[in-house]
């Protein structure tokens, strides 16, 4: 890369919680004019205007030079406000409703720089806006920790997986231990196979990677719809793997009876020598290497469900791996609470003061 090279900012560098990703980085031999023009000052802050709308980064100068590309729009505080307290307060529920309703009411969904002088935000003195600024950092502390947290324990899980692996020398395809099946949709053209129905009916989104509990939210079809189309009962403990859609490759564990869509594959055990919740954590802990090897399918299929290849330890390591991998996915949902649970404490922060 030439000395004069700058990096280029755009939307997608941005992450949801407005951090600058370090990842496939663009960079531009920009003019003079440019530099002028579009170079990022510390506590400059930019704003998506399209795309990821409303998505906001505070350039603190600490990072590399940047120059933010056209669907950015740039702020710059005033005197009697805090850039950084203006980006503690476009991650509270307050201000994203306000941008909702910016977006909604436009022909294209996307802001411009008039339309976001709309958004209103309270303006406390100077000091109260640090002592905001001072607690929702402490939450973003607590966040960045709950991540690493996360990262950590993800690899832990790994290191355990590698360990099962090396110590097995019994690869099996998932065909061969397992019984797999896909479910279907009833005709919606026919009301009695959905009025009034009891069973249980769950589409793909429900593979999220952890336990599928019957407090989720899904339809229910009749004893009539089940009968008329593909859909089939499933036992509890048994594996859901998504086969089409943003959820392809990932898996749930079934804690009830249900039926699925056609978008769902059920993996039940066929041995008792391998257990169903060893299966669920094994294909959990494989996503990765399943999307990286089925990649060229938009839709998987039985076949290629059924030609994925597992490690089959002895029992024993079975079961010690599931108890091992249980306790750290609890480590695992208790970092991410704290995630889930951060704009709700920093709208509280906001509340405390305002």
């Amino acid at each position: 890369m030439a000395v004069q090279d700058v990096r280029y900012l755009r939307i997608t560098d941005i992450t949801e919680d407005g951090q600058l990703k370090n990842t496939d980085k663009k960079y531009i031999n920009p003019s003079e004019q440019i530099i002028q023009d579009y170079t990022l000052n510390p506590s400059d802050i930019v704003i998506a205007r399209s795309g990821s709308t409303g998505r906001m980064l505070l350039y603190k100068g600490i990072e590399e030079h940047l120059i933010f590309a056209s669907y950015l729009v740039r702020i710059k505080a005033s005197a009697k406000i805090l850039p950084e307290y203006i980006f503690a307060y476009h991650k509270t529920t307050d201000y994203w409703k306000q941008v909702d309703v910016l977006t909604t009411t436009l022909a294209q969904p996307n802001l411009n720089a008039e339309s976001m002088k709309q958004i209103k935000i309270p303006l406390p003195p100077l000091e109260t806006q640090q002592q905001i600024v001072d607690e929702c950092e402490e939450v973003e502390l607590e966040i960045a920790q709950a991540r690493e947290a996360i990262t950590t324990v993800k690899q832990e899980i790994e290191e355990k997986l590698q360990a099962v692996v090396s110590s097995s020398s019994v690869i099996k395809k998932l065909g061969d231990i397992a019984d797999i099946k896909s479910g279907g949709t009833p005709s919606r053209k026919n009301n009695a196979y959905w009025k009034n129905g009891l069973i249980p009916w769950l589409r793909s989104e429900v593979c999220k990677e952890t336990h599928i509990n019957k407090n989720i939210d899904y339809e229910c079809i009749t004893e009539e719809g089940l009968n008329n189309s593909s859909a089939k009962w499933l036992t509890s403990d048994t594996t859901l793997i998504a086969l089409v859609g943003a959820t392809k490759g990932k898996t749930g564990f079934l804690t009830f009876e249900a039926t699925t869509n056609q978008n769902i594959a059920g993996i039940k055990s066929l041995s008792k020598n391998v257990l169903d919740i060893y299966i669920f954590y094994c294909l959990k802990s494989l996503y990765n290497r399943i999307i990286q090897d089925l990649s060229q399918y938009d839709m998987l299929n039985l076949t290629e469900i059924k030609n994925i290849r597992i490690p089959v330890p002895p029992l024993n390591i079975q079961q010690q791996f599931a108890v091992e991998v249980e306790q750290l996915e609890a480590e695992i949902t208790q970092a991410q609470a704290v995630i889930n649970n951060a704009p709700e404490r920093k709208n509280a922060v906001l509340e405390k003061y305002l």
